[in-house]
């Protein structure tokens, strides 16, 4: 991919592999916003309200399979989950600013109903991995 915003590029802190640009480097680009009222849109509203800037847009209100195969064709760049990128895709993630963004995970069923094996065993390993990777 060959987009104007990598040249604003830089190395993430402690994982030079990895790519941010600013806040406002990004905020002069155009964007691919998902659906209003979805997760990714209000991150990409909230990161830009926080820093005070305005999202610039042309294309908005899509579902977040097209707005990936529009911005993998360079049409604009877009907040996606990156655990959604396809080793074969021709996209660059990038970080907007160097600090990660989380959200949180969460693991919710009735605690005094059946919870079958799978569900425990799903829950089981949720907790290892986040125990291993953050405890």
């Amino acid at each position: 991919m060959d987009h104007p915003v990598l040249q604003y590029a830089k190395p993430l802190p402690g994982e030079p592999e990895k790519l941010y640009i600013e806040p406002k480097t990004a905020a002069e680009y155009d964007f691919i916003l998902t659906s209003p009222n979805t997760v990714l849109r209000t991150i990409t509203e909230d990161l830009f309200a926080e820093h005070h800037l305005t999202v610039k847009y042309k294309y908005d209100n899509l579902t977040l399979d097209f707005a990936m195969a529009m911005a993998e064709q360079g049409i604009g760049l877009l907040f996606s989950h990156e655990s959604l990128i396809r080793p074969d895709q021709a996209v660059v993630c990038l970080s907007i600013g160097p600090h990660k963004l989380w959200r949180d995970l969460v693991l919710a069923f009735p605690s005094s109903h059946y919870r079958s094996k799978a569900t425990k065993a799903l829950a089981a390993r949720i907790h290892e991995k986040l125990d291993v990777n953050y405890g």
